[in-house]
C-alpha cells in the first residue's frame, strides 16, 4: 500500500508532535510559522513543567494573569489540598513518565522528546522551512512545491483557504475536545469550567474556512485525573494525539475516508481564558479532583 506524502505545518514549540509524525508517516516538508511568536521560544525544552508552561501561553491565556491567579492560590490554600501543590505533583509525575519512557511516547526512549526543527530535518532529510505567516506567499509557494497528498496542522494559528486547498486530500488538524462542543482555543479549559467531562478528549479532523468545523476522522477520550490542570491535560492530549493523527492518515490511506461531517446544532463555541475564568477554575480545581478525578 502507498502511503500518503505529509506536509507538515506548525510552529515554534511543535517538534513534540512534529518528531513523533515525521518517524511514522512518509513526510516531505514541515512549514514552521515564526512570525507571531517571534521566534522566541524554542523547540527543544528541559523538562514536562517547561512544555506544559509553553502550551499554556501559547493557548490564549494571558501570562501575567496566570502568575496571579497561583500567587493567589497559594495565599489562600494551606494545606495539601491546594492546586499549586497538585500540579506540581502530577507534573513530576509526568516528568518520571516521560524519563522512563510512556505508552503514548516515541517506541525509542533514549530518542530525545523536545529536539529541534532543524536536528529532525538533517536526521530524517525532510525540508524545514521557517515563513513569517503560515498563510504568507513563500509559505504557500513551499507547499505547493512539495505537492503534498495530506496537510496535518501541529500547531498555530487559523489557516486560511489558499493554504487549505493545496494538498489534493486537504488539511488535518487535532482539536483539544470531543467535537462540535467546545470549538476554539483552550478547548480543554472549557471542558474543566464547564465540568464537562463528557466532551474531554481530542477530535483529528479535516479542516475548512471556518472554526473547528471540518469532518471528524478520529477521536479520543481523556481521563480526568486528580491532579489534572488545564495545562497537563493539553500535555496528554498531545501524548495521545500524535497517534490519533497517525490513525487518521492510516485510515484515509486504507479507506479513503472524508471523515463525517460534524452536528451544527450541537457546536458550541468558546471566547480565550481571563483572569476571572482563571480564578474561578483553580479555585474550584481542588473540589474537581476529589468529584470527577481519578487515581
Amino acid at each position: 500500500m502507498a502511503h500518503l506524502r505529509v506536509a507538515l505545518l506548525t510552529m515554534p514549540g511543535g517538534s513534540f508532535v512534529v518528531h513523533h509524525l515525521v518517524k511514522e508517516l512518509d513526510v516531505v516538508g514541515i512549514l514552521v510559522d515564526t512570525g507571531r511568536w517571534g521566534g522566541a521560544k524554542k523547540a527543544a525544552q528541559k523538562s514536562t513543567l517547561e512544555k506544559l508552561e509553553y502550551y499554556y501561553l501559547r493557548e490564549g491565556a494571558r501570562g501575567a494573569a496566570r502568575a496571579v491567579v497561583r500567587k493567589l492560590l497559594r495565599r489562600e490554600h494551606d494545606d495539601d489540598d491546594d492546586a499549586a501543590t497538585h500540579e506540581a505533583e502530577y507534573l513530576a509525575r509526568l516528568d518520571a513518565q516521560l524519563t522512563a519512557g510512556h505508552g503514548f511516547l516515541a517506541r525509542r526512549t533514549d530518542w530525545k522528546q523536545f529536539p529541534s526543527f532543524a536536528e529532525i530535518g538533517e536526521f530524517y532529510k525532510v525540508p524545514v522551512v521557517e515563513v513569517a505567516n503560515i498563510n504568507d506567499a513563500e509559505a504557500e509557494a513551499a507547499l505547493r512545491a512539495w505537492a503534498p497528498d495530506l496537510g496535518i496542522i501541529c500547531g498555530g494559528r487559523i489557516v486560511k483557504p489558499n493554504m487549505i486547498a493545496v494538498p489534493k486530500l486537504g488539511l488535518l488538524n487535532k482539536h483539544s475536545a470531543i467535537l462540535p462542543r467546545h470549538r476554539g482555543l483552550s478547548a480543554e479549559y472549557w471542558c474543566l469550567y464547564y465540568e464537562d467531562f463528557d466532551h474531554l478528549g481530542l477530535t483529528v479532523h479535516f479542516v475548512e474556512p471556518g472554526l473547528d468545523n471540518g469532518n471528524i476522522v478520529v477521536q479520543k477520550r481523556i481521563t480526568f485525573e486528580k491532579g489534572d490542570t488545564p495545562a497537563t491535560l493539553r500535555f496528554k492530549s498531545e501524548l495521545i494525539g500524535r497517534d490519533a493523527i497517525v490513525e487518521a492518515v492510516r485510515l484515509i490511506e486504507e479507506t479513503g475516508t472524508r471523515g463525517t461531517p460534524q452536528d451544527e446544532a450541537k457546536a458550541t463555541r468558546n471566547p480565550a481564558p481571563s483572569l476571572k475564568t482563571d480564578r474561578e477554575l483553580y479555585k474550584k480545581l481542588p473540589a474537581l479532583w476529589q468529584r470527577y478525578g481519578a487515581g
